[in-house]
């Protein structure tokens, strides 16, 4: 008899700015039963989430959909000084209505520095996940506390990562990444 785990945690990553296609959605859709795969087929699953805008909210929105999964929000600084990053109402109100479907908050200790912040956040999601889902344009890291930092991390680390390769014409597609 195969074991499965009781809990699997998956970590979200990405750009903030995408332009959400079909062929987004749908990889977004196959990398989560991907990376559901690759925790085991576990009874449950958290998924590990900044909630920036854009790729964390397009992920958690959409792990959402499943019953056995949970939310995790894992905030980079305090929620009031982290709102501060969202310059919309529909934006705030996005991630008002997300955290509010979160089953824990978590705001782990970081600098006060909001790029520093940013790449604390990343690497503790990384060390607490089985897998991580990574919405990334393949490009090396163009800063502090970015996406392809922290797939870099990911990957030192040797976690395992489910990729959703953007294209500059708005397509993606799945991929993995050892």
């Amino acid at each position: 008899m195969v074991h499965r785990p009781e809990v699997g945690r998956i970590a979200v990553i990405g750009h903030r700015k995408l332009e959400v296609s079909p062929s987004l959605v749908t990889a977004v859709d196959a990398a989560l039963d991907r990376a559901r795969t690759l925790c085991g087929s576990p009874e449950r699953i958290e998924l590990l989430s900044p909630l920036a805008d854009g790729s964390d909210r397009l992920v958690a929105a959409a792990a959402l959909e499943h019953a056995d999964t949970s939310l995790i929000a894992v905030l980079p600084l305090p929620k009031n000084d982290y709102l501060q990053d969202f310059t919309t109402p529909d934006s705030r109100a996005e991630f008002e209505g997300l955290l509010a479907r979160a089953a824990r908050v978590e705001t782990p200790p970081s600098s006060r520095e909001r790029t520093r912040a940013y790449a604390a956040v990343g690497r503790d999601i990384v060390d607490r996940c089985d897998v991580l889902v990574a919405l990334w344009d393949g490009r090396p890291p163009r800063g502090v506390g970015g996406t392809g930092e922290t797939v870099d991390y990911a990957r030192r680390v040797g976690r395992p990562i489910v990729w959703v390769a953007l294209d500059d014409d708005g397509s993606a597609r799945l991929k993995e990444l050892r």
